[in-house]
């Protein structure tokens, strides 16, 4: 009789072995708990980068100071890439070049034509009062580049823009062999 199994074994057994599942159960739960929150985090910073992009709206085009001369001002429309974003242009790096040329214009005064070497926000479409360069929800600003180098006729031309912690973006655009004083970039 000394070998039987007894129900008081039997319980300290499964007792046992329910408390060793239930530790493993929470370590595999809880380790899962963590890799969702790392993932939502990595979602949210994702969703917080790309809501304050921007995006190019229209036509870019560009201006010669005599019919079929070189393009001495590039003229294009920002706004933000989603309806929730915002960027501060101030913080905005315009990086022009060509097979020649390679430049990074300076922020010039606002509401003012570029001098040789900057860009400007021209004009601004807003819906809200506020700085002029801060872009923020259904914001467009005509923004205006001239570079130190004009760009000749029949030439392609790189522009990077690129916001302070958000996504930037580069166009390639040709400068047309016939160029007048408004002329549209393809």
């Amino acid at each position: 009789m000394d070998d039987a199994f007894t129900g008081l074994e039997a319980a300290i057994i499964l007792i046992a072995f329910v408390t060793i599942s239930s530790v493993f159960s929470f370590v595999v739960l809880n380790a899962g708990f963590m890799s969702t929150q790392k993932a939502q985090e990595v979602v949210h910073a994702g969703v917080d980068q790309a809501a304050s992009t921007l995006q190019i709206h229209g036509d870019i085009s560009g201006s010669a100071d005599l019919p079929g001369g070189p393009v001495t001002l590039v003229t294009m429309m920002l706004k933000t890439g989603v309806p929730y974003g915002s960027i501060d242009l101030n913080k905005t790096t315009f990086h022009i070049s060509t097979d020649s040329t390679n430049e990074i214009l300076q922020k010039g005064t606002d509401l003012s034509d570029p001098t040789d070497g900057h860009w400007t926000i021209k004009e601004r479409f807003s819906e809200s009062t506020g700085q002029t360069a801060h872009l923020g929800i259904n914001d467009q600003v005509l923004i205006k580049i001239r570079p130190s180098t004009p760009l000749s006729p029949g030439k392609k031309f790189t522009l990077e823009v690129n916001p302070a912690g958000s996504v930037g973006f580069t166009i390639t655009r040709s400068i047309p062999a016939s160029t007048d004083h408004m002329t549209v970039l393809y």
